[in-house]
């Protein structure tokens, strides 16, 4: 945590905090605010990662004071989880990327939901070539499980939930860096079934991305979580790939490696109904852009020893 803070000092720029946002300095751009549509609605869906399931649904981006240079908005998020890949029952090459289940033991039944609600603002630097922004958010999550991967289990049930989040942006025509924490705020642990018990993960990392041209885009980072149920803290590192179609479309694939989840892949899209970025070319498309890490990630442990012991590990936590 200490070591992203010193990042976040390094790259993210005093004016970032100091920068004055009166109307004086950036005049209200009266055309724009009436022909820009206020709520901007997206489709999403994602495959399934380390702590988080597969899931579909829809989301709305919606301006709240728009100016030349700057914008504040809101952002909410509501999908569907659907039950994690078995990949035993499909192939080795499944089982081996996807890994059964999402949260390391119980697999994610369907169908359960999580929200996303971001409130944040972002601003272009005095020069216009850079963009900084910042955003708070609070995320939802009941999780309904099913089977495991290497126990029967019975009595499965369903746990809720919840957790802060927030994000730092800054960006160019080249490059962005984007610090960001998840913090649980329901830190109890949740009875899964008979053999399983649950607990959300809190996360801090950041990305650095690098725009290859105006369509591709790649990400490395790196993640630092503590897993209470393991009395565990680890670094973990990750990459992404983009591909944005213009208008609309957007596709992605993900990958990330840590001591516990091992290595995970996965695939996500989105798809623009009315792209606000579009209608007003004398508006930065860079402000319009959709927030990031926002999912509640989610680790289990076994109360009892088994014998069959695929990638068993039991709670350290008492």
């Amino acid at each position: 945590r200490l070591v992203i803070l010193i990042f976040s000092i390094i790259f993210l720029p005093s004016t970032i905090f100091a920068e004055p946002f009166s109307d004086e300095k950036f005049e209200l751009y009266k055309d724009a605010k009436n022909d820009i549509k206020k709520s901007n609605w997206y489709f999403q869906a994602r495959t399934q990662s380390s702590g988080a399931p597969n899931q579909i649904g829809i989301g709305i981006f919606r301006l709240l004071h728009l100016k030349t240079n700057s914008l504040s908005f809101f952002d909410f998020q509501i999908n569907s989880e659907f039950g994690d890949f078995d990949g035993a029952n499909w192939s080795y090459l499944v089982d081996k990327l996807f890994d059964g289940s999402s949260i390391l033991n119980t697999e994610v039944g369907s169908f359960g939901f999580n929200t996303s609600t971001k409130v944040g603002k972002r601003w272009k630097s005095n020069q216009g070539s850079s963009i900084y922004g910042l955003n708070i958010g609070y995320e939802t999550r009941l999780m309904k499980t099913g089977d495991a991967d290497n126990a029967i289990v019975y009595n499965p049930t369903q746990a809720f939930f919840s957790q802060l989040s927030f994000e730092l942006e800054a960006r160019n025509d080249k490059w962005s860096i984007n610090p960001y924490g998840l913090i649980p705020i329901t830190e109890e642990d949740k009875h899964l079934n008979d053999t399983f018990i649950a607990s959300p993960i809190t996360t801090s990392g950041i990305d650095l991305g690098l725009n290859i041209n105006k369509n591709w885009n790649t990400i490395i980072g790196f993640y630092f979580q503590e897993l209470d149920l393991y009395l565990r803290e680890e670094i973990g590192f990750k990459g992404r790939i983009s591909y944005t179609k213009p208008k609309n479309y957007k596709f992605g694939v993900n990958i990330s490696h840590d001591n516990t989840f091992d290595t995970r892949v996965s695939a996500d899209i989105k798809y623009l109904f009315n792209n606000a970025a579009k209608q007003k070319k004398a508006l930065d498309n860079r402000l319009f852009k959709l927030p990031n890490n926002r999912n509640i990630r989610v680790h289990d442990c076994g109360l009892k020893n088994l014998r069959n012991s695929r990638k068993w590990m039991q709670c350290k936590k008492t």
